[in-house]
């Protein structure tokens, strides 16, 4: 979710400071600074998303024109696969997501550097490197992909027959690959700057206690279930390599790398043991690139006609697939922050009808704290008084309202619902008579179904939310199917306790 980068600041018309999170081991300056540019011209969701479409609509041709070695119909259908994989719907809808950027620069910075390899030009040259120092400030991981890419192309591209390497020879080969030995520069100064910035802060680590209860062979078993592709991905390079280095072929000197590049970025993220599938978004963007192409050298081949068909075989798979999962995705953001749209509104009405008491505690069984920070983010925004008092600007507060309180049976330190954030969540033990207990929808759709049959023979529910669905909606949710829509699916409920 994260949506509270956008209502903390954006939307506010507060400036979103780059994520420089030495404490925390974290280290991506550009991330969310288009926001920052936005906000500038406009605050609506309209121009935000607006944003994120003009980035697609600039992505698609500029890919298509990258592609363009491929048969019509290898691109198209490519195309298709790449805007229709989840972890590609899920940054350009949920805006917040850093891989949209990476993906975007990603795509210039591979279509100037085949530009080079034609005409050695410096327009070529120079944005190459500025597509690649973009991507590299967008997620940490990045360097890992540019600087094995470059790496690799070097060590093809190395002159292994001459019979000694003097200190001229090996200057006069950096300056015929000069390009990647400009890339492998910028990932070394951005490692460095990495360091520096991190080892002296250096506490407790990013996502440390989601990161303790995962292995990674859980990890990598999760992302597989998910999306076979990584597996198809993985499977072909090997067998590719290993076919190569048998019959003594020659390496493709951009396809290869690339390949390789995007494989240890997707390894970089097991290791760290972090789940979320728009993660891999540049191993997915970057991996059906590969794939495609590895088709289309099949065609040229004998096998042209099983190629053909194992090819369509393997695209209408994982199109179904792709359009099921995306459709699911889709409908999650769209009804989880429609639930937290009524959920506001009732709570002012309610608000409004209990203006003789101080506060009103707002209690959360069954939420994460993070959950509960990101809906005391939107409620602060759309100016709900919470107590005690936060520390941000707010839309608009309508003083003679009560204050919620906000309670949690998760405690943490400071009374904190996360520690970087500063909205309070409370502990109960047991809920008091007036508390108000909210089942706030889970963003993945998990009914509370059997909380709610308890709390119903206990309490008296006051309001509920239960999505409804507009024509195209029932499309989408045709195609995520009963097992992703379930039937209690985004239903949100709030009990008065007596």
């Amino acid at each position: 979710m994260d949506n509270s980068i956008l209502t903390l600041f954006s939307v506010r018309g507060n400036r979103y400071f780059m994520p420089i999170w030495g404490a925390s081991g974290r280290f991506f300056p550009l991330g969310h600074q288009e926001f920052n540019i936005v906000r500038l011209f406009s605050k609506t969701p309209f121009s935000y998303h607006l944003f994120a479409v003009l980035q697609l609509l600039i992505f698609l041709p500029v890919t298509f024109i990258f592609l363009r070695r491929c048969q019509i119909g290898y691109r198209l259908p490519l195309l298709l696969i790449v805007t229709t994989a989840p972890s590609f719907v899920i940054p350009f809808f949920g805006l917040v997501y850093p891989e949209r950027n990476i993906i975007f620069f990603l795509i210039f910075f591979f279509l100037f550097l085949n530009e080079f390899n034609i005409s050695k030009s410096r327009w070529s040259f120079c944005g190459a490197l500025i597509a690649a120092q973009f991507t590299l400030y967008y997620k940490e991981p990045v360097f890992i992909l540019i600087s094995s890419f470059a790496l690799s192309r070097l060590l093809l591209n190395f002159p292994s027959q001459e019979k000694s390497y003097s200190c001229r020879k090996m200057l006069n080969f950096a300056k015929q690959q000069w390009l990647d030995s400009s890339l492998i520069i910028l990932s070394l100064i951005y490692i460095l700057l990495y360091a520096i910035v991190t080892i002296p802060n250096l506490g407790t680590p990013y996502a440390a206690d989601i990161v303790a209860r995962n292995t990674e062979l859980m990890v990598l078993g999760t992302y597989l279930e998910y999306n076979p592709l990584l597996l198809i991905f993985g499977l072909v390079f090997i067998v590719r390599i290993a076919n190569v280095a048998i019959a003594k072929k020659a390496f493709d000197r951009f396809w290869d790398p690339l390949a390789l590049g995007t494989l240890l970025y997707g390894l970089a993220y097991i290791k760290l043991k972090l789940i979320s599938m728009y993660y891999m978004a540049p191993v997915d963007f970057l991996g059906i690139l590969y794939l495609g192409w590895v088709c289309n050298k099949l065609l040229k081949t004998s096998t042209k006609k099983i190629s053909l068909i194992l090819f369509g075989i393997i695209f209408i798979g994982i199109f179904i697939r792709n359009l099921s999962i995306s459709s699911s995705e889709i409908l999650n953001s769209k009804k989880y922050e429609e639930s937290n749209i009524q959920l506001v509104e009732f709570l002012k009405n309610y608000s409004s009808q209990n203006r003789n008491r101080d506060s009103v505690s707002l209690l959360f069984p069954s939420n994460s704290n993070y959950e509960v920070m990101e809906f005391s983010s939107f409620m602060d925004y759309q100016g709900l008084k919470l107590h005690p008092r936060n520390y941000h600007k707010m839309k608009a507060i309508e003083r003679e309202r009560s204050a919620w309180v906000v309670k949690t049976q998760k405690p943490l330190k400071e009374d904190k619902c996360m520690l970087y954030a500063p909205y309070k969540c409370y502990y109960f033990s047991a809920p008091e008579p007036g508390n108000l207990m909210v089942f706030l929808p889970k963003y993945n759709g998990t009914a509370n179904g059997r909380n709610i049959d308890r709390i119903k023979n206990e309490s008296e529910m006051i309001f509920q939310y239960q999505p409804s669905f507009s024509a195209l909606e029932k499309v989408l949710r045709y195609w995520a199917g009963p097992r992703r829509i379930a039937k209690d699916w985004m239903n949100l409920y709030v009990f008065k306790v007596d």
